[in-house]
């Protein structure tokens, strides 16, 4: 540190003896005029040399630090730039078989809804031939229940109409056969 402080007083030292404004107001000749252009070069090259010393290794530090950082941010880019690509191309196969997949489900989906409504229909044909069968079946059972009720009718009605007509045709002497003969054949069980 005290090098730099040291350079740098002597760089600033040359630098403020080859400046004309320091001259004497008198007449410059063409000599000191060459001088003074020989030191200002002088001075210049030994700042020069001196910013070339004393700045050189911090200036290469700095800018192979830079360069280290920019290299460190552009893997870091590179990478986070290769994991996106990496992933839109997984969600491009995602999407692409999303579109197949949702091809295949409309296809099954058809399908259930086809067997299902087969299967609703079979099942509907099913129980329309049962309601028919029991109707048909209820049906002969109220048609022979009519039979019979309209056979008991028949009976009652010729019965009563039996039983006045021998009420009309049979006389005292026929009811006390027919009263004799009941006894008898009851004696007879008996």
């Amino acid at each position: 540190m005290r090098r730099m402080a040291l350079w740098g007083l002597l760089a600033l030292g040359m630098a403020l003896m080859a400046d004309p404004a320091w001259a004497k107001a008198e007449e410059v000749s063409t000599f000191r005029q060459i001088w003074d252009q020989v030191w200002l070069i002088i001075n210049f090259l030994i700042l020069a040399f001196l910013i070339y010393k004393l700045a050189k290794q911090p200036l290469i530090d700095f800018l192979n630090g830079q360069r280290n950082l920019v290299s460190i941010d552009l893997d870091e880019v590179t990478k986070l730039r290769k994991a996106a690509q990496a992933e839109l191309k997984a969600l491009r196969r995602k999407t692409d078989c999303l579109g197949q997949e949702l091809v295949q489900f409309e296809d099954q989906a058809a399908r259930a809804a086809a067997k299902e409504r087969d299967h609703i229909l079979d099942q509907a044909k099913r129980e329309s031939d049962l309601i028919i069968e029991r109707a048909e079946h209820w049906a002969e059972q109220s048609l022979r229940k009519a039979k019979s009720e309209l056979a008991a009718e028949i009976v009652e009605l010729a019965s009563q109409i039996a039983e006045e007509k021998l009420k009309e045709n049979i006389g005292a002497d026929d009811k006390k056969r027919l009263l004799d003969q009941f006894n008898q054949s009851m004696n007879q069980t008996a």
